[in-house]
């Protein structure tokens, strides 16, 4: 059902305290990778390796790492329920 809602430009969002809702934007923000345009600035710093750029590496655990708490936010919470993890985890799977 993700997969499917994903394709119609539908997605779950997340309030704390309230059921998780189908969001439909109009109009919804569409990005075409190949015409990424990437500032001079950003590929300089991408350049002096003072970071690690990856793709499809450690999904859950990297899902599991944004779920978890930080310190500018003590009082906690997250959109990223138990169930939206395995949803997202199986998602990526496929």
């Amino acid at each position: 059902r993700l997969l499917e809602a994903y394709r119609h430009g539908i997605f779950p969002w997340y309030n704390e305290n309230d059921p998780i809702l189908w969001w439909s934007p109009d109009p919804r923000a569409v990005l075409f990778p190949n015409k990424l345009h990437v500032a001079r600035s950003l590929k300089k710093t991408l350049r002096s390796n003072v970071f690690t750029v990856t793709l499809d590496t450690c999904f859950r655990q990297v899902m599991e790492q944004c779920a978890g708490p930080r310190p500018q936010y003590p009082e906690g919470g997250t959109w990223i329920t138990e169930d939206m993890l395995d949803a997202y985890t199986h998602l990526h799977e496929l």
